[in-house]
């Protein structure tokens, strides 16, 4: 058994630090960090105050009474009325959808990137500099690629759980997760890898029985996992180095420029050397990357201003759907409401753009009680609850820095959860 399963204590004190040790650790690096940035409003900080507090008292709330309440439903493996190997073919078409998605998104994204692209693996940062100079594409094979992207790592996930018994289809499974997680950099991007990796980390965390002593068996299944993640590591990191390149700039410039472009002071060494230039240089922009949402957020509350854009920020997939299917303007309205469009707003920032300040307590504290009744109920949860609870806990960690709903693979995550919770709710009724 997982030691956090057993644990209720470990539990508690485990998704406590899930929900406030990030929040520390970014004003930690904001307000202690090589970068002095512009002061933000006192408004600013008693919101995002407001928020931990509400969304905290509320998962208490859910792991200590919500959770006494009322059961969870039991695991689809344990289910009364079904032998092992009626479960056991349940999930092998569980695992089998999820492979299947995985490798449509495979297909899709390959094709969309040579093919309609026509670009080459050396121009990827190239190829999204340029397509922010052009707009979106709005494209069907990209949005089917957007949609299907959160499935490689919801397979490894699964995987994780239980595997095929077919050498054939567990070979083909991992060819498709690693080649899938590589093609999340097709983009341009690196959000997507992160979400995917954290995401796949907390399902072993929190429901693997070696979590706690992090036993890692020597194999080369192990060891080509972990060069790939290394690798997809400096590789994310050197994309800061090669995307202002690709502006057209020169490395030694990138911090001269961060200064003049954000109103920012950088801490700087007497040192010179072109490696340490660099390095210091990808360091730097790291910090402003998951730190510089306070200031863009800091706007709107200067101002006293909330576009109210009722989830069209948060989930701009769903936005642009009505405006398919309704002949709306849904969401280039709300775009022409914000102050700024592109940049992170945290995740209560994003609620606020959406909804208010009512609002975004309000949903703060949804995903606070949801959190708690899963967390205290780990022993005893479903497929697709432990996925949600690991998704859940992925949106807890990036919140000081973006709302993961509608970034990246985020929203992709949801709609996959949504299709093994209906595989699970089939299970129940057959």
């Amino acid at each position: 058994m997982n030691y956090f399963s057993g644990s209720i204590f470990a539990r508690f004190l485990l998704f406590t630090m899930i929900l406030i040790g990030p929040w520390c650790f970014v004003f930690f690096v904001r307000f202690f960090g090589p970068i002095t940035y512009p002061q933000v409003s006192i408004e600013l900080l008693l919101f995002l105050v407001l928020c931990i507090a509400i969304k905290y008292f509320a998962f208490c709330f859910g792991f200590f009474i919500l959770s006494t309440i009322n059961r969870p439903a039991p695991q689809v493996s344990n289910l009364s009325g079904r032998t092992s190997s009626d479960m056991g073919s349940v999930f092998y078409n569980v695992r089998l959808m999820v492979l299947c998605l995985g490798l449509i998104y495979l297909v899709v994204s390959i094709f969309d990137f040579f093919v309609v692209k026509g670009a080459a693996l050396s121009m990827i940062v190239e190829q999204r500099e340029a397509e922010h100079i052009t707009g979106p594409r709005n494209s069907l094979i990209g949005a089917v690629g957007a949609l299907l992207s959160g499935a490689p790592p919801v397979l490894l996930a699964v995987m994780g759980f239980s595997r095929f018994k077919s050498f054939s289809l567990n070979l083909i499974a991992y060819v498709v997760i690693a080649l899938g997680f590589a093609s999340m950099f097709l983009s341009g991007g690196r959000n997507a890898f992160f979400i995917g990796a954290v995401f796949v980390f907390f399902c072993y965390l929190f429901f693997s029985a070696y979590s706690v002593r992090l036993k890692i068996k020597l194999s080369m299944k192990s060891f080509f996992g972990l060069a790939f993640f290394l690798y997809c590591i400096y590789f994310s990191m050197k994309m800061f180095l090669d995307r202002f390149e690709a502006q057209g700039f020169d490395v030694g410039f990138m911090l001269d420029y961060l200064e003049l472009e954000y109103g920012v002071k950088i801490f700087r060494f007497d040192y010179d050397g072109a490696l340490f230039s660099a390095v210091y240089s990808v360091f730097i922009y790291l910090n402003f990357y998951i730190a510089h949402a306070f200031t863009y957020l800091n706007d709107y509350f200067l101002a006293a201003y909330s576009p109210y854009m009722w989830g069209g920020y948060n989930f701009p997939q769903i936005a642009r759907l009505i405006d398919v299917a309704f002949g709306s303007n849904f969401f280039e309205e709300g775009r022409e409401r914000m102050l700024l469009v592109g940049v992170y707003l945290t995740l209560p920032g994003s609620l606020y753009l959406d909804f208010g300040v009512i609002g975004s307590l309000a949903v703060c504290s949804l995903i606070g009680l949801c959190c708690g009744f899963l967390a205290r109920n780990m022993a005893r949860l479903a497929l697709y609850q432990k996925l949600w609870l690991a998704y859940i806990a992925v949106a807890l960690v990036f919140s000081p820095i973006y709302s993961v709903f509608g970034m990246a693979n985020g929203f992709s995550l949801i709609f996959i959860l949504i299709l093994v919770l209906l595989f699970s709710m089939k299970a129940h009724h057959e």
